[in-house]
Order: C-alpha cells, then structure tokens, then sequence
C-alpha cells in the first residue's frame, strides 16, 4: 500500500479518522462518537472516542503520521499526555491541534497563503492563517466568548423568551411554534430543553430557528444576523491580528453555518461594508484533508 497519513476530525457531534495517501486519496473513513472534551465535559470519554476511530484505522494501516483536530482541546490540561499515549500505541508522529486549525488548512490548501476559516457548527471559533502562522480569535468555549455557533443561537433564542416574558408580554410567533413543536406548555418548560442536557442536545435545536428563518419568520432571521455580526467582529480581529493583506480568502465549515445561507450573506455583507472584501473560498469541503494540507505545508510527507 501506498504511504498514508491518519487525519482526525473532532467535533462536537462526532469524530471521523480518514486513511489518506500521500495523492490525497481518501481510502477510508471511520465514524465514532464527539471527540470534543469541552462538549462532553470529559476529556478521557472524548480520548476515548477518537483512539476507537484509530483502532478502525490501525486495523487496515500502519501510518507514519496522525494528524488530530480536536474541538475544545485548550479545555485539556495536559495534551502532552495523550500525543505520548497515542504515540506508543501507533509507533507514529502525533500532532494534536484545535480542529480550527485542521480546518482553516482545507480552505487555503496549497493554493493560498492568507486565509480565514469561519467554524459554526455545535460551537465556533475563527481562525486565520498567513504562511504558516495561525491565530484563533473565539474558541474560548460557551461559557466565555462563544458567538455565532448553534448552541448560542438557540441560548439566545430562549434568553428572549424569557426577557418577553418577565416583562409580561406574549409569546412571538417563533415562540409560539417552539412550544407547539416540543410539546412546552408553560415558560418554565424551557428549562427542560436546557438542563441536564449536553451542549451538543441544546444546540440540536438550532435547526428549528435555521428552518423557520428559512421561512420568513423575523426574529429566526435577526437570531441569524446577530450571529453574523459577532463573528464578522472575529473576522476583523483576526485580520488584525494577523496583518493580513486584501488576498486572504475566507471559507466557511461547521453544521450550522452550512444550513445558515442568511447568516453567510450577512456576514459577508458587513465585512465588506467594513472594508474587508476577502474572495469566498470552498476549499476542500471535507476538512479532513486539513490534515494532509498541514503535513505538507510542514514537510512532513512529500
């Protein structure tokens, strides 16, 4: 078989480990649970989750190299500890990065130089990229600084419910339909939708808002903008950060910002009525090729 690299994809809904040869051939890929210790609240349940997808892997390869983009991993005290178990256990090179990072190298590939990733799925986070420099504004988790993703969509849908009713108005519309949908009979159901759930099962509810925002309704749509607009001030300060220059691309990936047209556009119509006009990029879509991307950019395969 052909040299191959192991490229892991983190999340917070799920982890996938893809076998890739060095021509970027996807040969296999491998599903198992969240690999995110900031979403389960459990970093060795997450550890867990991703060395069964290496298991799958390690059956049908033996890799020089495992590149790791794991969600939430500043929430890990000791990261050394798992690249030095996974490095005895696979006999190989171990690199273990913020899934922004895996992420933002699928949208420049080898063909840019500057660019930024926008991530919104569970939770978000921007990261962007000059040569092989990198920088993440957000990801400081949903407790701290967390905007624009699908479990702050929806906290901020339920905070205006509950803002509506203390000062003793009505139901909205979207309200109303929420209640309907999940079978809630009095406000203080809401809590049921939210404790002791997992941020993962919170932010399942974002495909409500994205669906009636598809439909018209006003507040599901200003819910989407006001995402659009806490992220659009990630993206400059990433620019900042960075000193990027007008050829940086942008590229989107994560669940939620995919089935969010509305948030995109918007995003992209205040950057650029801010001066910011970098050229919307697809990239790779499948951010697993992150990895290959990193491995090369850094010389690790040829």
């Amino acid at each position: 078989m052909n040299k191959v690299i192991i490229s892991v994809d983190a999340g917070g809904s799920s982890t996938r480990t893809a076998i890739i040869d060095y021509e970027k051939n996807i040969l296999d890929v491998f599903k198992t649970g969240s690999g995110s210790p900031a979403v389960l609240n459990d970093e060795h349940l997450a550890f867990a989750n991703i060395d069964e997808g290496l298991e799958k892997a390690y059956k049908k390869v033996k890799p020089e190299l495992i590149v790791m983009g794991v969600s939430g991993i500043e929430s890990v005290a000791d990261r050394e500890k798992y690249v030095d178990y996974f490095q005895n256990k696979y006999n190989a090179k171990v690199l273990i990065e913020n899934d922004a990072v895996i992420a933002v190298y699928s949208i420049v590939t080898d063909k840019y130089n500057e660019g930024i990733l926008v991530l919104s799925g569970t939770g978000s986070a921007v990261m962007g990229i000059k040569d092989t420099k990198t920088r993440l504004i957000g990801g400081w988790g949903h407790i701290l600084t967390e905007v624009g993703s699908a479990f702050t969509t929806v906290r901020d849908f339920f905070k205006s419910l509950i803002l509506n009713y203390e000062l003793g108005k009505e139901l909205t519309d979207l309200g109303k339909e929420f209640f309907k949908r999940y079978n809630l009979n009095r406000m203080e159901d809401i809590k049921l939708c939210v404790y002791p759930k997992t941020k993962k099962d919170i932010a399942k509810y974002a495909s409500f808002i994205t669906e009636f925002a598809d439909k018209g309704n006003p507040d599901a749509i200003a819910l989407l903008k006001q995402g659009a607009r806490d992220l659009a001030r990630d993206v400059k300060n990433a620019y900042k950060a960075l000193n990027l220059s007008s050829d940086a691309v942008i590229g989107f990936r994560g669940g939620f910002v995919a089935n969010a047209p509305i948030l995109r556009e918007e995003l992209i119509l205040i950057l650029s009525e801010n001066g910011y006009n970098p050229r919307v990029v697809k990239g790779d879509e499948n951010p697993l090729y992150g990895g290959y991307y990193l491995a090369k950019r850094k010389g690790l395969i040829c």
